[in-house]
C-alpha cells in the first residue's frame, strides 16, 4: 500500500515518490506514484499521480525544472541509490 504523504510533510516545488514495482527493467523504468503539494485540493491539499517511466529521467526532469524529489520508503531510497540518485525523506 502507498502511503500519502501529509502536507506538512512536503515543501512546494517538492514530488515525494514510492516506487511501487520490485525492480527497474532493462529501459530503466518503473512504476512510481508520485505527490505534491495543491493549494487548491482542499482539505488534504495533496496530489498524486501514478507514473510509469524512466526513473532516472524523470528525476532529472523534475530536478531540471527546480523541484526536490524525496523517497517515501526504503525500497525507493534503495533504488535511488542504485541509480546515484539517493534522496532524503
Amino acid at each position: 500500500m502507498t502511503r500519502i504523504p501529509d502536507c506538512s510533510e512536503l515543501d512546494p516545488n517538492e514530488f515525494a515518490i514510492t516506487i511501487t514495482d520490485e525492480h527497474l527493467d532493462d529501459l530503466g523504468r518503473a512504476q512510481f506514484f508520485g505527490h505534491w503539494l495543491d493549494d487548491y485540493l482542499p482539505p488534504s491539499g495533496v496530489r498524486g499521480q501514478v507514473f510509469n517511466t524512466n526513473v532516472a529521467g524523470w528525476v532529472a526532469r523534475q530536478e531540471r525544472e527546480g523541484r526536490k524529489v524525496t523517497a517515501l520508503d526504503e525500497h525507493t531510497h534503495q533504488i535511488l541509490d542504485s541509480l546515484g540518485l539517493r534522496r532524503e525523506a
